[in-house]
């Protein structure tokens, strides 16, 4: 079964907008005061707006459910992906099915075709 970062990708390459992961605050860099990144390069992801939104419980659940938002996001499109590209190949055949009759002689072809046979009941006398 593929990941929901996998379906990301796929969708991507098929040339779909796929929405983009919840991102965390940059990891502080050398020189920074207090551990925090500069004030330049800060996200607030899911924060209560109070500026630390990579802080404490309220700010963890607020990413878990960023996270589980975007996950749903992602595997809904994928979902409408694959019925899409699953109905196009359908009809596809279809379409050559036809188009193989129609080249082929129509009504002489089409007695060709395999057919189910009638249902006979459960003795078999039909």
């Amino acid at each position: 079964m593929l990941g929901t970062q996998q379906k990301a990708v796929i969708l991507q390459k098929a040339g779909m907008t796929v929405p983009p992961f919840p991102r965390r605050r940059p990891q502080p860099q050398d020189g920074d005061r207090d551990g925090e990144a500069p004030a330049s390069q800060r996200q607030l992801v899911a924060g209560d707006g109070d500026g630390d939104g990579d802080r404490g419980e309220a700010g963890e659940h607020a990413r878990e459910a960023a996270a589980d938002a975007w996950s749903k996001a992602v595997d809904k499109l994928y979902a409408d992906y694959a019925l899409a590209r699953a109905a196009h190949s359908l009809r596809e055949a279809e379409h050559a099915r036809i188009r193989g009759v129609s080249r082929s002689g129509g009504a002489a072809a089409a007695s060709r075709l395999p057919c189910p046979e009638p249902d006979t009941g459960s003795d078999g006398r039909g």
